[in-house]
């Protein structure tokens, strides 16, 4: 096949895969624009060249030339069948791909349905996350993660490598898959990327195991000691996590590290229990956080203190879920958007705003999920 020719073609083929999908208004063709190089061939046995695969492609009706009978050269080529074409390049149609594509993911789409909403983006020849029609095994075995780690009876973390070793024979696949993961977790293919290590850690996965970090004038049990905290503040292994020994005035998790931190400094010596959340919580912090609702009374408020935007928001619905499973409510802690600064806004999509909204309702703070609507933008916690 000659290579200038082959060239064309190949750009025929990505303009016919565009008009297939709905995402190319005008007919797919090359124009006297597209064939300049072919023009401009000084060299009779060239042209010949090219003129002869245009030949054979037409024959096989992959295209439908047009000549100018005047010199005998090509003017137009239009595509005839992009399956023609396909199969003369040696391709295979996004069409085709996106078949098996569905029939290989048709069995996973009823428990993540936002499957179908990927599909739908590589139909549109979009990318998500990197990957497209052909990396559907990527999401599969993001899939296996996702179940194998939700059905766990376990409440403690385990290091990312031994479960990707015990899954995929492999102990670094997992880490490959973080985009395919962020998806699933979140359900939205348009959702930001969230780093590798927040994704991991909604997962009960780690790299590194981090200690759960509290601060408080308050005495905690812990499976070897009981003592107070220690000042500013101080980390254990969630799973050391048993109970509070003294009654604390609130609980108060907190997403940031900076703001954590800040507040640690300032009310170590007050009776309330302050919570690093490290962003998402992992299943092992839920289950030591189950632990010290379970050993406090019931009128002791439990508040969380997030990211005004959707990370924040959903951060803020996972607690929420599992404070109410303790007969509690989630309260927002300097969340109201009304409180926050007009130099820390930004302006946020209507997207955004409505998956903002939606999370805020989850964690029944109506108010808040209100007033979303009128204050349309994002900040974080730094800097509050």
């Amino acid at each position: 096949m000659d290579a200038l020719a082959r060239q064309c073609l190949e750009t025929l083929f990505v303009a016919g895969e565009k008009s297939d999908a709905g995402v190319r208004v005008r007919a797919p063709a090359l124009t006297t624009r597209d064939l300049r190089a072919y023009a401009e061939l000084r060299s009779l046995q060239a042209k010949e060249s090219f003129d002869t695969t245009m030949r054979a492609a037409e024959i096989d009706g992959a295209v439908v030339l047009t000549w100018d009978t005047r010199n005998g050269t090509v003017t137009r080529v239009a595509l005839g069948r992009l399956e023609a074409l396909a199969a003369f390049l040696g391709r295979t149609t996004t069409g085709t791909t996106l078949q098996v594509a569905r029939e290989q993911l048709a069995g996973q789409t009823v428990s993540h349905p936002v499957l179908t909403t990927v599909l739908e983006q590589w139909r549109l020849l979009r990318k998500v996350r990197g990957t497209s029609v052909t990396d559907t095994g990527k999401w599969l075995d993001a899939v296996r993660v996702v179940d194998h780690c939700r059905s766990r009876t376990q409440t403690s973390d385990e290091a990312i490598r031994n479960v990707s070793a015990e899954i995929f024979n492999d102990s670094k696949r997992i880490e490959k898959l973080s985009g395919p993961l962020d998806v699933l977790l979140v359900g939205d293919v348009e959702s930001p990327p969230r780093e590798e290590q927040q994704v991991w850690r909604e997962l009960g996965l780690f790299r590194e195991d981090q200690p759960m970090v509290f601060a408080g004038n308050l005495a905690m049990r812990r499976t070897r000691v009981t003592g107070l905290l220690d000042a500013p503040y101080v980390g254990y292994a969630a799973d050391a996590v048993l109970s509070l020994e003294s009654r604390p005035e609130m609980v108060l998790s907190i997403e940031n590290q900076t703001n954590f931190r800040e507040a640690a400094r300032r009310h170590c010596n007050d009776p309330q229990l302050r919570i690093f959340s490290a962003g998402m919580p992992s299943p092992a912090w839920c289950a030591a956080l189950g632990r010290l609702l379970a050993s406090i009374d019931q009128d002791v408020p439990v508040y969380h203190w997030g990211d005004y935007d959707e990370g924040g928001f959903r951060i803020a619905a996972h607690i929420a879920k599992l404070v109410e499973q303790h007969g509690r409510r989630l309260l927002p802690w300097r969340m109201d958007p009304a409180s926050i600064p007009e130099s820390r806004r930004l302006p946020a999509s209507p997207k955004t705003v409505r998956r903002m909204r939606d999370y805020a309702m989850a964690a029944c703070w109506t108010e808040i999920a209100a007033a979303i609507e009128h204050h349309p933008f994002t900040t974080e916690q730094e800097g509050l």
